[in-house]
């Protein structure tokens, strides 16, 4: 609790001036528990918390005061705004009104011709008349747009029967081109496949022309002649395989096998004579040859394999000759096909055949025409001997089928499209929604396809009318919503009116009722400058090192706290300063605030200097003269001591020096003891028995302070009494109370005719008419007697 306080009382004095009541506030309420309840002081901080707790009744009057005051302007600005609300609310309104009835008008205007139409519905849902327009309107837009629905839908079974009929026809034509297409082939798929099928469409096309261009350049190269010459070779050629497959047919049938029909079976069953000819001559290898099992079976038995190797030559050279009459037959057939189509060549009309040609082909033109071909029939090879005749012949029966060809790329990328779009129009109609599932089961059967597509121009205008009369009920529908929403709205604003007429005379009622009772701006001051006054008084109590929280100082601030702290002589001083300050504080606010505020300054000051040992001696005695003053001050004048005190030392932080002039450096007690001389004694006694209490202390005061000087010569010592006697608190001990007031009043006034022409004032005790009082007497004697004592 006590480490609370006194962090309370540091923070509270670290404020700055002027005084941010705010975070005064903010400070005192985050210790509101401290005030909550009565607490045990420690006696070392019951000063501070005395102070503290009048800072905080203060703050509760300062804020009382304040919020009174912060209430009354937020009144004020709730009248001004209510007022500013009342005038918006009511062009708004008519606003509202003006729009209000344009919307009748306009519900007034449309509304006959979509009711007359309702009348001509035939739905039985409608509401009665005397339900009002809007619910029939809206039971009207309900039926027209079902109706509109059921239309579009049968339109969507139309487009999806359309789209799958192209897409069924594509389909069927691509099979027929031997382009297998599906319904489950993708749009990807067919993309791809038509840009391959247009790349070999240019691809056969540009050898159609190179054939082409060609077949043109071989006719010019041909003669008549060439022709003859070919037809008679090939006659040549013909005769020689007649003779070939009569002569093998000889020897097949002179053969001497007794299982020719078995190997003519085989030779018919074997789709590969190659591989049939090959194994048989593998086999007559292997028993001709030294490997184990063919040695072996030879020693065995010499005459059954030397049978069994002359079986297998004879049954493999019957098939060869097979063989051989069948590539006979194959070539003759082929020569008596060229044959023909020479003969063909020659007798075509159409053509005239030079007798001697302008040129020939170069070997290079002749493989250049074969590579082309070789680009539409990949194995193609040209007969041996190749001449423009051969090449002549080729092309005539190669150009047709490559013709063909060209023309079944072209119908495919024709088709390919047609395809591609029907499946993009269903895939958007089933992502739009219109259809879900397969479109097959979205279409109806056919017959009512048919009727549906016979039906589509009557039901296209149907659309357009029922579209029509949906757009003119979703207007009106709007504009009765609209109607709704301005009549809320005015309803609205009619009820924040009377809101706000009630409010405002509430409020202006309680705005009467705070001018009546208005704060005194001076006692706000008041009260702030009562808590201005109350922390700086509070800081006296706080030593200056303590001031500054460590993560605000600097290093040289650190250095210089450290060595006060380690310098015990100091925390002595400050020790003893705040001593004499706490005693003068119980007693601050029986003080004028000017002189309250002075001495503050005046404290704060003396703690701040750096001073010797005599200098702080003095700064004891004068807080000590000032506790005197407030404990007792003068009956006639109280204060005046102080306030002479101000006016020697108006800014303390420069003239703090000149108080310390008037006062001894020696320590001062709160309770003197010591023996005087029996002069001084008695003039005490005299004092006292007068009822001169004030004037007996401020001797015997005075007196103790001389007692504890060291020893002086005489001369010393008498200008060290009169300078101690120049403090203006010893002012009263001047005063006669007898006869020679009357010297002390001729001394006053020629003192100040002296003062108004002389530079350097004076007092009236230096007057020569003045005659110094018993008192004065007293001690100086007192005085001299003690210096004499102690020289001895």
């Amino acid at each position: 609790m006590k480490t609370r306080i006194i962090d309370l009382a540091r923070r509270l004095s670290m404020l700055e001036h002027p005084i941010n009541v705010l975070e005064l506030g903010k400070l005192l309420h985050s210790c509101q528990d401290l005030f909550s309840k009565p607490l045990a002081i420690d006696s070392e901080i019951e000063v501070q918390w005395q102070i503290i707790t009048n800072i905080y009744k203060i703050y509760l009057k300062v804020n009382e005061l304040k919020t009174r005051e912060l209430n009354g302007q937020l009144l004020a600005q709730q009248v001004k705004e209510l007022y500013h609300q009342k005038l918006s609310l009511e062009p708004r309104l008519n606003s509202l009104l003006k729009d209000e009835a344009d919307v009748r008008k306009r519900i007034d205007s449309h509304s006959p011709e979509l009711l007359k139409a309702c009348e001509g519905s035939t739905s039985s849902a409608l509401p009665r008349a005397n339900d009002g327009d809007e619910p029939i309107i809206r039971q009207f837009f309900i039926s027209t747009r079902d109706e509109y629905q059921r239309l579009l839908l049968q339109n969507h079974q139309v487009i999806v029967g359309d789209k799958l009929l192209l897409r069924d026809e594509a389909i069927q034509k691509l099979n027929a081109l031997n382009v297998i297409f599906t319904t489950s082939t993708t749009i990807k798929h067919a993309s791809l496949f038509a840009a391959n099928s247009l790349s070999e469409s240019k691809r056969l096309h540009a050898i159609l022309q190179q054939l082409s261009s060609s077949k043109t350049q071989l006719i010019d190269t041909v003669s008549k002649n060439d022709l003859v010459a070919e037809i008679q070779d090939l006659q040549k050629r013909i005769l020689f395989l007649e003779d070939a497959v009569t002569a093998i047919g000889r020897q097949i049938n002179e053969s001497k096998l007794v299982n020719i029909r078995e190997l003519d079976d085989l030779y018919s069953a074997t789709s590969n004579i190659e591989d049939l000819l090959k194994d048989r001559q593998n086999r007559v290898s292997y028993l001709n040859s030294y490997w184990p099992g063919a040695l072996a079976f030879y020693l065995a038995n010499p005459e059954d394999h030397n049978e069994e190797l002359t079986r297998e030559q004879s049954e493999l050279e019957y098939l060869e000759l097979l063989h051989d009459k069948d590539n006979a037959a194959y070539q003759l057939a082929q020569l008596s096909e060229i044959l023909d189509d020479t003969k063909k060549l020659l007798s075509d009309n159409s053509r005239e055949w030079v007798d001697n040609p302008k040129h020939h082909l170069s070997s290079d033109a002749i493989n250049l025409i074969i590579n082309a071909i070789q680009g539409f029939i990949p194995g193609f090879i040209a007969r041996e001997p190749v001449s423009s005749v051969s090449l002549l012949i080729e092309l005539d029966k190669i150009l047709p089928e490559l013709e063909r060809a060209c023309s079944r790329h072209s119908q495919i990328i024709a088709l390919l499209p047609q395809f591609i779009e029907a499946k993009k129009e269903l895939s958007s109609l089933e992502a739009s929604h219109v259809f879900s599932g397969l479109p097959e089961d979205f279409v109806p059967p056919a017959r009512e396809l048919a009727v549906l597509k016979e039906e589509s121009a009557g039901r296209q205008n149907e659309l357009i009318r029922l579209a029509q009369l949906s757009s003119k009920c979703q207007n009106l529908l709007a504009e009765f919503g609209l109607l709704r929403q301005i009549s809320q709205q005015i309803e609205g604003i009619r009820t924040v009116q009377t809101s706000t007429l009630e409010k405002l005379a509430q409020l202006e009622n309680e705005l009467l009722r705070l001018d009546q009772h208005p704060i005194d701006p001076q006692k706000l001051d008041t009260h702030i400058a009562s808590l201005s006054l109350e922390l700086k008084l509070l800081q006296t109590t706080i030593k200056p090192h303590e001031l500054s929280t460590k993560p605000q100082e600097t290093l040289e601030a650190a250095l210089t706290n450290a060595r006060m702290r380690r310098a015990s002589t100091m925390d002595l001083h400050l020790g003893k300063l705040q001593y004499w300050n706490s005693k003068i504080i119980v007693k601050l606010q029986q003080l004028p605030a000017d002189l309250n505020s002075w001495y503050v300054k005046l404290f704060m000051c003396l703690q701040q200097q750096h001073v010797n040992e005599a200098t702080k001696r003095q700064m004891y005695q004068l807080l000590k003269d000032i506790l005197f003053e407030m404990n007792e001050p003068s009956p006639s004048a109280p204060y005046s001591l102080l306030y002479k005190y101000k006016s020697l030392c108006e800014n303390p932080s420069e003239q703090w020096s000149v108080l310390l002039s008037f006062k001894p450096p020696v320590e001062p007690n709160l309770q003197e003891k010591g023996k005087f001389h029996p002069i001084l004694q008695s003039q005490l006694d005299s004092l006292l028995n007068r009822k001169y209490s004030r004037e007996a202390k401020l001797c015997a005061d005075l007196a103790h302070q001389l007692q504890k000087q060291p020893a002086q010569n005489a001369n010393t010592s008498i200008q060290l009494i009169r300078n101690y006697l120049s403090d203006p608190r010893y002012q009263s001990l001047y005063e006669h109370r007898g006869f020679w007031i009357l010297s002390q009043w001729a001394a006053k006034v020629s003192t100040a005719l002296w003062n108004c022409f002389a530079e350097n004032k004076s007092s009236f005790y230096q007057s020569v008419f003045y005659k110094s009082t018993s008192t004065v007497h007293s001690l100086q004697e007192d005085f001299e007697l003690a210096n004499t004592l102690a020289r001895q």
